[in-house]
């Protein structure tokens, strides 16, 4: 027989406990979950915003060692050829040209910049042999065009490659390998920007061109910097939402040639600002 004064649970208090304890589990392993999400997309997003510094970072290294070829000899002697000829015809004497014939030094440095890519000469060339046939110049390239995505290979999306070649020719954006620097690109957009006045707003340019088919501006000259402004695609859910970051990258040495003050015939001096290098 059980005594009365015998401790124990019923039936009914075991199955509250029970069911108290399971709700407590479920609503535990609900925030356990929850948190694991949020966890998961916060390293995502940094994962991806990481990404972008690094390209941006590849692309603003390249740029700073942006390599302008100038052939001091051939300006030199244009200049005292100028000279020559400007003393021969106020004395009166014809213009007195030496070596016509002499052929000039091919130019292979070049600047090309689009909206959406970019290709110059750059000293950006890091030889992996010691023995290999390169120098520190090279062509780099930057442009859009599509690739299959490392996480589905039968999908197509929007990539960012980046174009080297070691040789350096009069085809700046041909030749060489390229190789993808990051996928599922929203957009690619530059600007570019060359010497302003001290008393001008800066005015960024959309198209560079450094070789015959640049204007005035841009025609034997580099840029002083780009703007660059790259977004991906973030996928969230059912969501397609862009991710951005905007950086601008300085040309360290131009080297472009200083433009001087010319003389009108009236005798008075049309001043130009000079190029800083």
């Amino acid at each position: 027989m059980t005594s009365r004064d015998q401790f124990g649970f019923t039936l009914i208090e075991v199955l509250i406990s029970i069911m108290i304890l399971a709700t407590l589990t479920v609503f535990t392993a609900q925030s356990i979950q929850s948190a694991l999400q949020t966890s998961k997309k916060y390293r995502a997003q940094i994962d991806e915003a990481s990404e972008l510094r690094d390209v941006l970072r590849i692309i603003e290294s390249d740029i700073n060692v942006a390599f302008h070829y100038r052939d001091i000899d051939k300006e030199m002697s244009e200049a005292i050829k100028k000279e020559n000829q400007s003393k021969n015809e106020n004395n009166g004497n014809a213009p007195n040209i030496e070596n016509p014939n002499q052929p000039e030094r091919p130019n292979y440095t070049e600047f090309k910049g689009e909206k959406d890519s970019l290709h110059f000469t750059s000293l950006g060339n890091a030889r992996t042999l010691m023995d290999a046939q390169e120098s520190d110049q090279a062509e780099v390239g930057y442009f859009l065009q599509p690739c299959k995505a490392r996480s589905a290979p039968t999908q197509s999306v929007n990539c960012l490659w980046r174009r080297l070649a070691p040789v350096i020719d009069n085809k700046v954006d041909e030749g060489g390998q390229a190789m993808v620097l990051i996928e599922d690109v929203h957009s690619f957009k530059l600007r570019y920007v060359g010497q302003q006045k001290e008393e001008e707003e800066i005015n960024w340019l959309d198209r560079w061109m450094s070789g015959p088919s640049g204007d005035d501006r841009t025609r034997g000259r580099f840029p002083l910097a780009v703007q660059i402004e790259l977004s991906i695609n973030r996928h969230v859910g059912k969501k397609t939402l862009q991710q951005a970051k905007t950086a601008v990258a300085s040309t360290r040495y131009p080297n472009n040639k200083e433009e001087k003050a010319a003389e009108k015939k009236d005798g008075t001096n049309a001043v130009e600002e000079p190029a800083k290098n």
